[in-house]
């Protein structure tokens, strides 16, 4: 795997681990069952955390 793609994930693994993210049991369009990951009043998939990781990592070589 890609080095900032596993930094990206080790990034997200990290952050669902701390207390103030809750795991949220939700269907999906397609009726399959998934976790969200609620912070705040927001709720984000796993895919979308560490895609947001992996946008800043790629945004942080870009300067």
């Amino acid at each position: 795997m890609e080095k900032k793609k596993e930094i990206a994930l080790d990034f997200a693994k990290i952050l669902i681990q701390k207390n103030n993210v809750v795991p949220v049991s939700t269907t999906s369009s397609i009726d399959s069952s998934s976790i969200e990951y609620t912070i705040g009043n927001k709720s984000y998939t796993f895919f979308e955390i560490v895609s947001h990781y992996l946008d800043c990592i790629n945004n942080i070589e870009d300067i």
